[in-house]
């Protein structure tokens, strides 16, 4: 049986075994593609979220579409993005047969990766039970993507051409990161204070008081050092608050 059949077997055995169940079965088989769909778009946010919540994915705008849970949420990039990923898969691969390849590859792929993370986790947690059945599970799955492989001609090839483009984008974006955290260096509180008091005593103050924000005062953020010793911006009015787990704390 050719791929073209094999695809409409299913149908066709609905359509000689009772005419009536036709139709309610193709509409059971278009509300689960919708619901497969949701699912995907829900664990797309959700990676992309986590992935900013981490800082190893530039920054977008999410809207929070509910008022009592966190997790809802939408991101429009996000969306159009699989939008434009789903066009692009339909008009190159036109018939399910030809996105065979590529999806085996994407799922084997997938699952490999997962269970190398799952042996660095559990080696972390010194979990070796646990530790033993992801090297085991990371084996059979390594086997898989082997046999995989000689589908890369066949279409499996496209799976690594875009799992590439968010690699490329998380890679830039790391190690962009990394250069200006090196370039824009944080300094210690101690070494902060006495560089704020040499440049305040030399009295060429702005008018006016400062606000930044910070989460810890062992290290002042980058951007407090650049603005204020390395640009020599001080406020006449000697107060900077930096917010902290307490909400008191101040530098007077």
């Amino acid at each position: 049986m050719n791929g073209g059949k094999s695809d409409q077997v299913l149908f066709e055995m609905v359509k000689h075994t009772s005419h009536l169940l036709y139709v309610p079965f193709l509409i059971l088989t278009l509300l689960a593609a919708i619901i497969a769909s949701q699912a995907m778009i829900s664990a797309v946010m959700s990676l992309v979220y986590q992935g900013i919540t981490t800082r190893i994915i530039p920054l977008m705008k999410i809207k929070y579409t509910s008022t009592k849970i966190k997790s809802q949420i939408y991101i429009g990039a996000v969306n159009w993005g699989l939008l434009i990923a789903v066009i692009f898969m339909v008009l190159f691969f036109r018939k399910s047969e030809n996105l065979a390849a590529a999806y085996g590859m994407a799922v084997t792929a997938t699952m490999t990766i997962s269970s190398y993370f799952m042996i660095r986790i559990f080696f972390h947690d010194k979990k070796f039970i646990k530790y033993s059945i992801a090297i085991g599970v990371f084996l059979v799955d390594l086997l898989f993507l082997t046999a995989v492989l000689t589908k890369i001609p066949h279409g499996a090839l496209w799976s690594l051409i875009i799992a590439s483009i968010p690699l490329f984008i998380i890679t830039l974006w790391t190690n962009g990161n990394k250069a200006m955290y090196k370039a824009f260096r944080s300094l210690s509180f101690d070494t902060f204070v006495f560089s704020y008091e040499q440049i305040y005593g030399l009295k060429n103050n702005i008018r006016g008081t400062a606000l930044f924000f910070t989460k810890t005062l062992e290290h002042i953020p980058p951007y407090i050092v650049h603005c204020m010793i390395r640009g020599n911006i001080i406020y006449e009015k000697k107060k900077y608050l930096f917010l902290l787990r307490l909400p008191n704390t101040h530098l007077e």
